[in-house]
C-alpha cells in the first residue's frame, strides 16, 4: 500500500511539469530584424522593423525580386513616456509577441542621442530576449526613417544593414562595429566615451517601402551608406567625425584590422597632375604608452603595420634598391597624418575615443585618482608621441606600370 501511495504522490508531483502553461506558439511572434529609436517632445518613439514570414517562404518579398510584390518586412511605430510603456501600447494595436533575439541592429535619431542613451542601453541590459550583440547605429535623421529603406539586393534591410558595418569593419576599419555591450562597456570606462558609426540616407529621402518598386527600378533613388562617426560622452551625442578623423581613432584605438588608402606618390606635382598608389594594410598593431612629462602625460604610440601595393601609379621604378623604402616612408606619413587628425578631433570635441584615460588608471592610479575628475579638460593638454613603421611585404607581379 506504501508503495502505490508513493507512486500517486510522485504522479501528482509531476504532473504540472507535463504542459506547455506559458508557451507562445511560432506563429504568435514578432521577428524583429531591426530597431529604431527616436525622442521627440518628451516621449519615445520606438519603430520595429519586422520579418513577414509569409514573403520568405513563398519568394514573394518585393526587395528580393520573387513573384509579388509584397514587402519582406512590416515596420510599425509606437510611442510613450519610457520606453517601456511604448512596449506595453504596442501591445493594444500589433498581433504578435515582439521577439527581439533575432534583432540585427538598433539605430538611434538624432534626438534620442542628444537626450541620452541610458534608457535605450538599460532596456537591452533588461531584456531576456535582446541580445547584447547586436550592433548600434546612429542616424543624423530619424530612425523611423532609416528602417523603412530596403537594402537591395538583400531580403532583409535590417541583417543588410549589420552585415555592411561587420563588412566595413573587417575591410576598412573606418568606422569599427559596435555592439550595445561594447557602447556600455566604453561609457562606463574611466575615459566615458564611445564612438558610433552614423547611418545616412543619401539621395532623395522619400524613396521609402511604399515607393519601391524592384521590377522598374534597377538603381533606388536613394541608398543607406555609413558617413561619420557620431561621438559620445558620457551617453550623450556631442559630436561627430569625418571618415580622416575617423580612421586616426581607429588607428590609436588599435582597431585597424585591414583598411586600404591611396597614398601619393613622392613626385607627384600639382593636384591636376598628383599621381598615387594605394596600398592595403592587412596587419597592424599598436601599442600606446603614457608617460609623465612636464606636468601632465606624453602618450606614447607604437605602430606597426604590413602590407601590400594594390595599385601603383607613381614613375619611380620598383626594381631600383631604396625605391620600395621611399614608398614606406610614404605610407608611414599616411598613417602618421591620419592619427594626427584623429588626435585633432578628440582634442576639440574633449572626448578620449582612444581610451588613453584607462592607460593612464592602470599605470598611475594614484595619479588617475587626483586628475579624473578634470581629465576631459587635461585630455588637450596631453602631448602625443608618434613612432610609426610601415612595411611594403608585396610588390605584385608587375613591377613598372604599362605606359
Amino acid at each position: 500500500m506504501r508503495r502505490v501511495l508513493r507512486c500517486a504522490v510522485g504522479f501528482l508531483l509531476i504532473l504540472p511539469l507535463a504542459g506547455c502553461w506559458n508557451r507562445i506558439e511560432l506563429n504568435e511572434l514578432g521577428i524583429m530584424t531591426a530597431t529604431g529609436f527616436d525622442w521627440e517632445n518628451g516621449e519615445w518613439i520606438v519603430t520595429f522593423q519586422e520579418v513577414v514570414p509569409s514573403t520568405m517562404t513563398s519568394g514573394m518579398g518585393g526587395a528580393s525580386g520573387g513573384k509579388g510584390s509584397q514587402a519582406t518586412v512590416h515596420v510599425f511605430t509606437t510611442r510613450g513616456k519610457t520606453i517601456r510603456e511604448a512596449d506595453s501600447i504596442n501591445n493594444l494595436e500589433h498581433s504578435r509577441w515582439v521577439y527581439l533575439a533575432h534583432n540585427n541592429v538598433l539605430i538611434l535619431g538624432r534626438g534620442a542621442a542628444k537626450h541620452g542613451i541610458q534608457d535605450v542601453l538599460d532596456k537591452y541590459f533588461r531584456d531576456t530576449d535582446a541580445r547584447l550583440t547586436t550592433e548600434l547605429l546612429v542616424t543624423d535623421g530619424d530612425a523611423r526613417t532609416i528602417l523603412k529603406q530596403f537594402v537591395p539586393p538583400e531580403t532583409l534591410p535590417g541583417a543588410a544593414i549589420a552585415a555592411i558595418i561587420r563588412k566595413e569593419d573587417r575591410f576598412s576599419s573606418i568606422f569599427p562595429s559596435v555592439n550595445v555591450f561594447q557602447a556600455a562597456l566604453k561609457l562606463s570606462s574611466e575615459a566615458r566615451a564611445v564612438g558610433i558609426p552614423e547611418i545616412a540616407l543619401s539621395g532623395a529621402e522619400d524613396s521609402g517601402l511604399e515607393s519601391m518598386d524592384v521590377y522598374k527600378v534597377t538603381a533606388p533613388p536613394a541608398k543607406l551608406k555609413l558617413s561619420r562617426l557620431a561621438v559620445f560622452r558620457k551617453d550623450r551625442l556631442i559630436g561627430w567625425m569625418n571618415r580622416e578623423e575617423s580612421l586616426g581613432v581607429s588607428w590609436l584605438s588599435d582597431r585597424i584590422k585591414s583598411s586600404t588608402f591611396s597614398v601619393p606618390c613622392p613626385d607627384a606635382g600639382s593636384a591636376s597632375e598628383s599621381r598615387n598608389m594605394a596600398y592595403r594594410v592587412d596587419h597592424a598593431e599598436v601599442k600606446v604608452i603614457p608617460r609623465k612629462a612636464n606636468g601632465g602625460f606624453r602618450m606614447i604610440v607604437k605602430a606597426d603595420a604590413t602590407g601590400e601595393l594594390l595599385q601603383y601609379g607613381c614613375k619611380e621604378d620598383l626594381t631600383k634598391p631604396g625605391t620600395v623604402r621611399i614608398m614606406e616612408k610614404q605610407v608611414r606619413q599616411k598613417i602618421m597624418d591620419d592619427m594626427e587628425s584623429g588626435w585633432t578631433a578628440m582634442r576639440s570635441l574633449h572626448a578620449d575615443l582612444a581610451g588613453f584615460a584607462d592607460r593612464i588608471h592602470r599605470k598611475y592610479p594614484k595619479t588617475w585618482k587626483r586628475i579624473k575628475p578634470s581629465w576631459n579638460e587635461e585630455l588637450p593638454q596631453t602631448d602625443l608621441d608618434l613612432r610609426v613603421s610601415a612595411k611594403i611585404r608585396r610588390q605584385g607581379l608587375i613591377y613598372n606600370p604599362v605606359r
